[in-house]
């Protein structure tokens, strides 16, 4: 059953909370209400007459969520942390002889006593993004801002 129709099977079915869908299916709750209130709303178009037929009714239910990621920035990443990672890499390079390098959580803990808001995940993927010897590096600036 797909996720849409199991939170609405759920709620109008079987009769469950909001917080009782969202903890069977893993949803958030702000999510699971949204789909209840758009079905709410379509069922309400449908018995107005707004809507012409169950088909767009039904259509409705059953289509995926539409989200557009391809023109979302990182806001948090700045140039400023790209330089000061970078450093930490080429230091890394310099100092890979007597084995004192820093490793991800170090540069994260590093940057967050320098006093960047930024997390240690993101620091991961910059520093794979920055070590990446196939990657066009040179490119990764625009990529990431």
């Amino acid at each position: 059953m797909k996720d849409k129709q199991e939170i609405l099977f759920k709620a109008f079915r079987e009769g469950k909370s909001v917080r009782a869908i969202s903890r069977d299916t893993g949803f958030h709750r702000a999510t699971v209400r949204k789909y209840i209130n758009k079905y709410n709303e379509e069922k309400r178009k449908l018995i107005k007459g707004d809507i012409t037929s169950e088909e767009e009714f039904i259509s409705d239910i059953v289509e995926k969520p539409k989200y557009d990621s391809s023109t979302r920035k990182r806001k948090k990443v700045t140039p400023e942390m790209i330089a000061e990672i970078s450093y930490c890499l080429e230091e890394n390079r310099k100092k890979r002889s007597r084995g004192e390098q820093m490793k991800s959580t170090d540069i994260s803990e590093y940057l967050i006593s320098k006093g960047y808001e930024i997390s240690y995940s993101t620091v991961c993927l910059l520093v794979n993004n920055l070590t990446d010897h196939n990657a066009e590096t040179f490119n990764l600036h625009s990529r990431l801002l």
